[in-house]
This record gives structure tokens, C-alpha cells and sequence, in this order.
């Protein structure tokens, strides 16, 4: 199957470098170019940081409800504003925090333009223009106060933590994730992994949380991540969930043909679906 959906990859001019399908539990990748063996997820990675937030709510530690200021109060500034005072762990995860859009985009921005290493004094010394829950602003800043909610109540940075808690379960081989100057993992982004291992965090929601019979998310999560699309949105493509990348990366799943897909590339306003597409129709023949 793999080879059949490399051709068709190949066949429509896509600027993909790797891919790989998990069917049935079966697991295969293939490489469509010259490249490096891990790449850029690019905001792919706020799947991994959502999975890790709900992997604190399994266990007690947190609740969506709980104020970032509380969990974050000695790294407030003094002057802030006062809304990020209601700001709570589901408003980051859900981009309602009321931060404006583009926040803190480290793969575009000029890093040295932020005048500090705390990039987490940075971001909330930002006013806020919208309420909280107000509206829906995507922001690379609400994945990066993730990263340090994680990180506060761990002891731990995002992925020290996620590399025992979920990528070692799933077999991840090599792996890096971009932090910022004060050692903190940026968390939105800058995560470079396989897509043979990309794939598995797919197949591990497809699962409802399981991976080889090991339960490492509650099914009561995976169907509130469903519900409310924290990072896992319908393609528009039957049962098809997934999270995509700004230049195309896409982590996609569909329970219905008990299939998963991953795939890296480097390509602007690029419409993949046929790809999704072509796949279940080669799932459902087989």
C-alpha cells in the first residue's frame, strides 16, 4: 500500500519528502526523496503538546478550568493585564485566549526583535485586545504557555516529559524539538520526527487512547479532544481527523478504515486530500 500511495504522491508534482500508513496495525513508511531523516512538523507538534496536557488531566494534576495565572503566578509580570488573569488551560488549547494573531511564530519572526531570553515574559506582557473565550485567534504564544504549564507542574520541560511518557511507549526513534533560550520547549512547533513515527500518535487517537494494549490516554479525553477539536479538526473527508503544518505536514486518521497517515513536505497552499482520498479507497479494497 505504501508503494502504491508513493507513486500517487509522486504523480501529482507534491513536494513530500517522507510517508507513512498505519492499516489494520500494520506499519509502513517510505522516503519519496533525498532528505533529511526527521523534519520539521511545524504546528503538527501542538497535537503532542495537547496530548501531554491531557495526559496531566488523566492523572489529577490539572484541570481545563484552572487558571493559567495560578499555575504561572511567579512568572507574571507586575504589570500584566488583568484578563490573562482569567485565561485557562482550555482557552490556550482551544486559541481563545485573547491573544492577537501571529504571536510569537518562531519559524517566521526574528527572534532577536524580542528584546528578552524569557520568552514567556514576553508573551504576557502583551495586552490582551479580545476577553477571554471572546473569540477564536490562532496563536503559536497559547501552545508555548502550554509548554510551560507542563513544565510547572512536572518539574520537567514539555520534552523530557513526553519522551518518557509517550515517546518511548510508541517506539519513537529520533526526535528533537526547538526550545526557546531558557531551555523551555517552544511546544507549537519545531518538533522534528519521522512521519513513521508521526503516524503512531495518529493511530494512538484512532485507538481511543490505546497503543499495543497499553492505555497511555483515558477514552474520556480522546473524545473530548474530538468534541471540542483541540488540535484534531474533520478534513471534510468522511470520518478523517487530522492535523496539518504550514507547509503541508499532515497527521490524519479515520476510525471508519482503521487507517492512520503521516506524511512531511515543504510546499505552500497545497491541497492534499486526494491523498486522504486515494488512501481509503486502497483501505477499503484491501
Amino acid at each position: 500500500m505504501i508503494e502504491e500511495l508513493a507513486t500517487f504522491a509522486k504523480a501529482q508534482g507534491w513536494n513530500l519528502y517522507d510517508l507513512a500508513i498505519i492499516h489494520g496495525g500494520k506499519a509502513e513508511s517510505a522516503y519519496l526523496q533525498d532528505c533529511n531523516k526527521c523534519n520539521n512538523s511545524y504546528s503538527v507538534a501542538k497535537a503532542l503538546t495537547m496530548t501531554a496536557i491531557g495526559m496531566l488531566r488523566d492523572e489529577g494534576r490539572l484541570d481545563l478550568d484552572d487558571r493559567v495565572a495560578d499555575i504561572l503566578r511567579d512568572q507574571l509580570p507586575p504589570a500584566h493585564d488583568r484578563r490573562w488573569d482569567r485565561v485557562t488551560v482550555h482557552h490556550a488549547l482551544s486559541h481563545t485566549t485573547g491573544l492577537a494573531e501571529g504571536l510569537m511564530d518562531i519559524d517566521v519572526d526574528d527572534v532577536t526583535e524580542y528584546g528578552t531570553r524569557d520568552y514567556l515574559h514576553y508573551v504576557l506582557r502583551h495586552s490582551l485586545p479580545f476577553d477571554p473565550g471572546e473569540r477564536y485567534v490562532y496563536t503559536d504564544a497559547a501552545y508555548y504557555i502550554l509548554s510551560r504549564v507542563v513544565s510547572a507542574l512536572t518539574g520537567q520541560t514539555l520534552a523530557a516529559f513526553l519522551t518518557r511518557r509517550l515517546f518511548a511507549p510508541l517506539g519513537f526513534t529520533e526526535m528533537a524539538w526547538s526550545s526557546c533560550p531558557m531551555g523551555y520547549t517552544i511546544g507549537a512547533t519545531g518538533l522534528y520526527i519521522k512521519a513513521s513515527d508521526m503516524v503512531k500518535l495518529a493511530w494512538l487517537y484512532r485507538g481511543g487512547g490505546t497503543w499495543a494494549g497499553e492505555r497511555l490516554l483515558s477514552r474520556e479525553w480522546v473524545d473530548l479532544v474530538r468534541a471540542r477539536r483541540y488540535e484534531l479538526a474533520p478534513t471534510g473527508l468522511g470520518d478523517w481527523q487530522g492535523k496539518g503544518g504550514m507547509y503541508g505536514q499532515m497527521m490524519a486518521f479515520s476510525p471508519s478504515l482503521d487507517l492512520a497517515i503521516a506524511w512531511h513536505g515543504f510546499q505552500r497552499k497545497a491541497d492534499f486530500r486526494p491523498l486522504l482520498t486515494f488512501a481509503g479507497q486502497l483501505a477499503g479494497a484491501s
